[in-house]
């Protein structure tokens, strides 16, 4: 899941056309970093966004730290008073794996979904508590991404990734 940092503050300064505009952009990013036929990104209400991304949880990470930078590196032009204005935003992102502790039936998916669901929103209000642009996630799914880079480090070095724990 994933929330547009400080969004109101678009909407607020730039207008509510630019604030969609911006919107649009976020959302053409995310569905560009997802696999066609595979994964599924989609807006969820307001600046919040969800992806559904059928993976391992450590490569979930990855895809997020990914979007998370390229939506920080991208600039949205917008119109504000008549005048075109170039404006930049980042996200904050919470990685869950969905894992119901009950079978999901057609009577019951709506609720396992909200329950599972609510765990990925905690993680995004944690992003957005502890600074914003950034990508949360549990304790099991960071110690899988710690294990895959340091696997990987044996083969090449590579740049360092901003890495925020969850206990």
């Amino acid at each position: 899941m994933c929330d547009i940092d400080h969004f109101k503050s678009v909407n607020d300064t730039y207008g509510h056309d630019a604030g969609d505009t911006v919107l649009r952009n976020v959302a053409a990013i995310l569905q560009e970093g997802t696999r066609t036929g595979s994964d599924c990104a989609f807006r969820f209400g307001g600046e919040e966004m969800i992806l559904i991304l059928n993976c391992e949880p450590e490569k979930a990470y990855e895809i997020a730290e990914r979007l998370r930078a390229s939506v920080e590196s991208s600039v949205h032009t917008v119109m504000a008073d008549g005048q075109e204005k170039n404006i930049s935003v980042t996200i904050s992102m919470g990685v869950y794996q969905m894992s119901p502790e009950i079978e999901m039936t057609p009577d019951n998916a709506r609720a396992v979904f909200d329950a599972e669901f609510k765990c990925a929103d905690e993680l995004v209000y944690n992003a957005k508590e502890t600074g914003r642009n950034k990508v949360v996630t549990t304790a099991d799914i960071m110690d899988k991404v710690i294990a895959q880079r340091e696997k990987l480090s044996l083969i090449h070095i590579s740049e360092p990734t901003r890495l925020q724990l969850i206990s």
